[in-house]
């Protein structure tokens, strides 16, 4: 099972993006469209899959080996993101941790 980002390409991914496990991008779009269909009024032409590789800290949170999205995934507390990496003990991601 591959991880993947889905989110809307007219908004980006920085204005709202799903943490989704799913065998293939065609899948993962599936399973994202009516997410993001309900957050940004998308079309299936505008859902975006994107495979997300070194992030295996994500793979803990699938709830067992079927496809599925996660909506709200934990985020690091300084940008508010969920794809910088594993969160440290202060519950800052890698990208964050020079951060005071």
């Amino acid at each position: 099972m591959n991880i993947y980002t889905g989110y809307d390409s007219y908004a980006g991914s920085s204005e709202g993006a799903c943490l989704i496990f799913a065998h293939t991008a065609k899948e993962a779009r599936l399973l994202a469209w009516p997410v993001l269909q309900n957050w940004f009024d998308s079309e299936w032409i505008d859902i975006r899959a994107r495979r997300i590789i070194g992030e295996d800290h994500l793979r803990e949170l699938a709830n067992a080996d079927f496809p599925h999205v996660i909506e709200s995934p934990p985020v690091c507390d300084v940008c508010e993101t969920w794809g910088g990496g594993e969160p440290d003990e202060d519950g800052r991601c890698a990208n964050c941790e020079w951060w005071d």
